[in-house]
């Protein structure tokens, strides 16, 4: 029954799936083509039905994985949540530069590729699962020194095909021609904002796993908070920076108004009792970010790779003076 009982499987997933809306037009060429196997109960009869079938249901084959395919997007950016997480959700399979082909797998394992390259690939495996641009993001708490980790939505890879001066802290943040820097947004009252600031790196640690690949990232680096200005200079050195600014002032304008509206509220600071907000009148109608809303960059400086597939595991270094990218093979 290989070939055609997937196949029956495949129609069963599309009639059970309300959100395929586009699939009422073919439901009723499906319905002439398998007749009573809708309704058949009995597995040799239901296998003569999908044998004689097999043919009528390759002419609809096309179709109907064409739809299975819009509505698996659809599915995946179903929530108000992740429908409107920016660039994050997109750059999962697309990033500046020429990002590469899942053919070229092959060849970036055989020659050691760079972590951007593989993450490039493991992007592309993982692009229409839900939740696939939802990452963790590690502090430590300077007050009981005990670690901190919480779950972050990815916004996409910093565009870094404008000029930069040499000096600039996202410059030399590229790799294979593609970009290094991680966006995240975050909210100024809330705790980790402290304990990034009370390291004296300004340190982080990102771990990104993908279950499509079975592949895990650990991502660590400095995070630079950018804010509206108004905060102390030493602490956020890069708030009037002109790129950095429109930067956040771009991600902010593409929040949902729920997402904004966290940011909006004044009596709703993070990890506080919990207040009923009285005063709405102002959220989701500014197009100024408030200062609150914080844009974080990760700037990567060492990035630990396993792929369980074949138990492979490589570690990238970026040098400090030279901004190039060194990977080592090591023991899993």
């Amino acid at each position: 029954m290989g070939t055609s009982s997937i196949g029956f499987r495949l129609v069963c997933l599309c009639l059970s799936t309300s959100s395929l809306r586009g699939f009422r037009t073919t439901f009723p060429a499906v319905r002439r083509t398998f007749g009573s196997s809708f309704v058949v109960a009995d597995r040799p009869t239901l296998h003569n039905h999908l044998v004689h079938s097999r043919k009528a249901f390759v002419g609809l084959s096309k179709q109907t994985v064409g739809l299975i395919g819009q509505s698996t997007v659809l599915m995946s950016s179903d929530s108000g949540e992740v429908s409107n997480v920016g660039d994050g959700q997109s750059d999962i399979g697309r990033t500046t530069g020429t990002p590469p082909t899942p053919d070229d797998a092959k060849q970036y394992l055989d020659e050691g590729a760079s972590w951007r390259s593989l993450l490039a690939l493991s992007c592309k495996k993982s692009r229409p699962i839900r939740g696939s641009n939802y990452v963790q993001l590690a502090t430590v708490d300077p007050e009981t020194n005990e670690p901190r980790c919480r779950c972050v939505v990815f916004r996409g890879f910093l565009n870094l095909d404008g000029p930069l001066e040499n000096d600039h802290p996202c410059a030399g943040s590229i790799v294979d021609d593609l970009s290094c820097v991680m966006q995240i947004t975050t909210d100024l009252r809330s705790h980790k904002v402290g304990q990034i600031l009370s390291h004296p790196n300004k340190a982080s640690e990102i771990v990104w796993w993908f279950p499509a690949s079975n592949e895990q990232y650990r991502i660590r680096g400095e995070i630079l908070l950018i804010g509206g200005g108004k905060q102390d200079k030493a602490a956020f050195p890069h708030d009037n920076d002109p790129f950095l600014s429109q930067v956040r002032t771009t991600m902010w304008g593409k929040m949902s108004p729920a997402a904004q509206e966290s940011f909006l509220q004044e009596k709703c600071t993070p990890g506080e009792p919990y207040q009923e907000e009285a005063d709405k009148d102002t959220v989701g109608n500014t197009a100024t970010p408030p200062d609150t809303f914080l844009l974080m960059l990760m700037l990567p400086k060492t990035v630990d790779y396993l792929r369980l597939t074949n138990m492979y595991r490589q570690i990238d270094r970026i040098d400090a003076n030279t901004q190039q990218w060194t990977s080592v093979r090591v023991h899993p």
